[in-house]
């Protein structure tokens, strides 16, 4: 059944066209389909006409198929194919009370609802009782009688790199089963916020999911469709995973790895809202002196308070005194004070946050000893403040993308997707396909799979990110400026101290995005101790007040910066390295889209897009590492020198620059080395006869 509706949203161009041209814009995607026999009509709607408009033409035709069990399989083809090849558009779907945007859907110019065994389309003469329209016959015809059935034997489900671009391009993914019929599993398309209708009413899939049990099934309409006969469910599984069952097509609706998280975390929330055994509510608390008199709060030995952890957290917890010092900073995994130690002498209306000093516990234990428990220790106090500090966590990057997220609520059907042409429109790099690192489908994935790793480091603390992206541009373009923009002048670091050393483990604790510049000054050691730090997922530390080692996860990524276009020291090895050229930033385009670029990185970031390259950016990646390799001088002469040779060893290459034997040096064979291999030449055994006997051979390698 072709069913050439004009759903809301569809382009007028195609809208204008006639049955014939859209089957005609589809034929890429199904090779025979405006070509082969149908039988077309009116449908019963376009037959109502205005007294003074001509009918349209046909909007319904029938196509006979030559294997009618592979429907389904040409509507899933048909759905991934127009969207990777543009022939889609995003259909707003809208509530029935009051008329708002409640979704989208993808359509393209025919409606594939209708693409399923079994449904029945028929066309009845409607009755009008308007006297401003007439209505007219159904114009049935058989178009190109002559051609035959249409051949779908080469269609098939949409392959695995298909799917893979899907997901790139839209954040969805899709898998197909064929248990009794083709069954489509759809993860991304369903988040926690899209709008569920249910008996007239509608609530954000969370809110409908936060009631339920699992095993309980609530009928709903499917939300990503025209729907008005509950056809689709809503299932929690007993693990506690939700899904929404799309009845007509046959689609499991799962929520993106990132919302699925979401949804957990918000159920641990609830589960601790009462707080720990004992705890005060907000509002309860109440001056150390009335708790102490409190003996269902206080653990006691006879008369005397006991100076034991369980009394000192609860003072910590409950204590007016206390109310509001401690918190957890999860960004740098620092206790922090935000008011100063009861009894200190630190002014509280010009004391600013900051983490905790061993110094802050002594007047800790000191406020302890004055106030009911003068036999209470260090290592208690610590203990005790710790835990408690810990119960109340602030994490600000994470807050953050959870913020912009929140209320920006980016998704492909209704925003621009800027990260794309991130570099273009914000950093002034120009897109040319035919130079190195101005390719836009490599500055598209290195913008796109920049910010998402960011998102990532944010939200996953310490997992793998081993990339740094690289900004070349002229001295005062705006290098670490930009930088700096998108990740917060607090959460940024341009001073980082040497790498490899303790220092630099601590710095980057508390970081979101920190800056190594100049990479052009870096000789090849300092090149590999990047990479190498770049490369870790965790640093080891001791606080000044605790006792044992920690370890931190990283939350931050790295961005280098250079003024020249050759830094990188060695042909190999620098896949970590994903250089852009920049040209003049704008630095205030780039502020005020700030919170939409992130809003957007996150949703790729759950909707599960990956944030390393894929097998052909690593492509285009590599010509562009391989274009800033500093060049040695000696490897330009060795290149005009060794045409025509297969083999060499290093005392024949030194030979032919003019180093004799007794003046060359083990830097000026490692050297040589480094240029052979620059040249394609790679160590193979040993000569085993003439001049060089024994020594080592290196052999061109053959492309």
């Amino acid at each position: 059944m072709i069913d050439a509706d004009d759903p809301r949203g569809i382009p007028p161009e195609w809208a204008a066209m006639s049955l014939q041209e859209r089957l005609e814009l589809l034929e890429p995607l199904v090779p025979g389909i405006s070509t082969c026999a149908r039988v077309e009509y009116r449908s019963s709607s376009a037959r109502v006409v205005k007294n003074d408009q001509e009918p349209r033409g046909a909007t319904h035709a029938w196509i006979k198929i030559s294997d009618p069990a592979k429907t389904e399989t040409l509507r899933e083809h048909v759905k991934v194919q127009m969207q990777l090849q543009g022939l889609s558009f995003p259909s707003p779907r809208h509530s029935k009370e009051p008329r708002q945007v409640i979704g989208h859907e993808a359509r393209t110019v025919v409606d594939l609802a209708v693409w399923v065994p079994g449904r029945l389309v028929f066309c009845s003469k409607p009755e009008v009782v308007n006297e401003n329209y007439y209505v007219t016959d159904a114009d049935i015809k058989i178009v190109n009688p002559d051609c035959g059935t249409l051949d779908v034997s080469a269609i098939e489900l949409p392959s695995d790199g298909d799917l893979e671009k899907l997901q790139g391009q839209t954040g969805r993914s899709l898998s197909f089963s064929q248990n009794n019929g083709l069954k489509v599993s759809d993860t991304g398309t369903l988040t926690l916020d899209t709008l569920i209708e249910s008996k007239g009413v509608f609530k954000p899939f969370s809110e409908v999911v936060a009631d339920m049990n699992p095993g309980e099934k609530v009928r709903c309409e499917t939300p990503f469709r025209d729907s008005s006969s509950e056809a689709a469910f809503i299932r929690l599984k007993d693990d506690g995973v939700p899904f929404l069952y799309d009845i007509g097509s046959s689609t499991s609706f799962y929520l993106a790895p990132g919302h699925e998280i979401r949804l957990r975390e918000q159920g641990a929330e609830l589960n601790q809202t009462t707080g720990p055994s004992g705890t005060c509510g907000e509002g309860l608390k109440m001056p150390v002196a009335n708790l102490l008199d409190d003996p269902n709060r206080i653990v006691r030995r006879g008369k005397n308070p006991i100076a034991n952890h369980a009394n000192a957290m609860t003072i910590i917890r409950d204590a007016a005194e206390w109310d509001g010092v401690l918190v957890f900073n999860d960004l740098s995994e620092d206790l922090m004070l935000l008011k100063p130690i009861p009894g200190s002498r630190s002014p509280k209306y010009s004391f600013k946050p900051r983490p905790i000093q061993d110094n802050d516990f002594i007047c800790a234990v000191a406020w302890f000893n004055r106030h009911g428990f003068p036999s209470m220790g260090k290592d208690k106090v610590i203990d005790a403040v710790e835990t408690v500090a810990k119960e109340g966590v602030i994490s600000p990057v994470r807050n953050y993308l959870e913020r912009v997220s929140g209320s920006i609520k980016w998704h492909p059907s209704t925003n621009d997707a800027k990260l794309p042409r991130l570099f273009q429109d914000y950093f002034g790099a120009e897109g040319d396909a035919g130079m190195p690192g101005a390719d836009p489908k490599y500055l598209s994935a290195v913008g796109r799979k920049f910010m998402v790793s960011a998102v990532a480091r944010a939200l996953r603390p310490g997992c793998k990110v081993d990339t740094m992206l690289v900004l070349e541009g002229e001295q005062g373009a705006g290098k670490s400026s930009a930088a700096r923009i998108l990740a917060g002048s607090e959460y940024f670091s341009d001073n980082l101290p040497a790498m490899g050393t303790k220092d630099a483990s601590d710095h980057v604790r508390g970081k979101w995005v920190v800056e190594i510049g100049e990479l052009s000054a870096m000789q090849k050691s300092e090149i590999e101790v990047t990479k190498a730090f770049i490369s870790r997922q965790q640093e080891k530390f001791r606080p000044a007040y605790n006792r044992k080692e920690i370890t931190y996860k990283r939350r931050c990524v790295f961005i280098g910066t250079t003024n020249q276009d050759t830094y990188l020291r060695d042909e190999t090895g620098n896949r970590r390295f994903w250089p852009v050229k920049v040209g003049k930033i704008n630095l205030a385009a780039l502020q005020q889209d700030r919170d939409l670029l992130w809003a957007e990185a996150v949703y790729w970031y759950e909707t599960g897009v990956k944030w390393y390259l894929s097998a052909d950016e690593e492509a285009l990646a590599k010509e562009v590492q391989t274009d800033r390799v500093s060049v040695d001088v000696w490897q330009d002469e060795l290149l005009q020198l060794l045409k025509g040779k297969s083999e060499i060893s290093i005392a024949e290459a030194a030979r032919l620059l003019d180093l004799t034997r007794d003046k060359i040096n083990r830097a000026d064979q490692n050297r040589i080395v480094a240029c052979l291999k620059g040249l394609g030449f790679v160590r193979e055994g040993k000569f085993t006869s003439g001049q060089y006997r024994n020594a080592a051979r290196y052999v061109l390698r053959k492309n």
